[in-house]
């Protein structure tokens, strides 16, 4: 004689498959808490805490957000050359040099 599985384990073969929770509680016509519930433990026991998918998931729920190049910069200024800038290093005066000497 074979029984039927119980609500968790029907919740569960259907969140494995990737069924919503709006689409497991219309065709189980269950609570929305028990879907809930069993979604956080399936999660917790795979290590993702209340969301996620399965390992390492490159895309859709538990997936790591997608990094975005960004490119630094203003305009001209990333393919203009740069001018030669030309600093002059003014050299205190003999006096100059007595006087902070002095303060120390």
């Amino acid at each position: 004689m074979r029984t039927k599985p119980s609500t968790a384990k029907r919740i569960r073969a259907m969140l494995d498959i990737g069924h919503t929770n709006k689409a497991i509680i219309e065709k189980l016509q269950c609570k929305p808490q028990a879907v809930y519930n069993i979604r956080y433990q399936v999660n917790k026991a795979r290590g993702l805490g209340s969301i996620g998918a399965l390992k390492k998931p490159t895309n859709g729920i538990g997936a790591p957000p997608k990094r975005k190049y960004v490119r630094k910069g203003t305009g001209i200024a990333d393919w203009a050359p740069m001018p030669e800038l030309q600093i002059t290093v003014v050299e205190p005066t003999l006096w100059q040099r007595i006087k902070q000497w002095f303060r120390g």
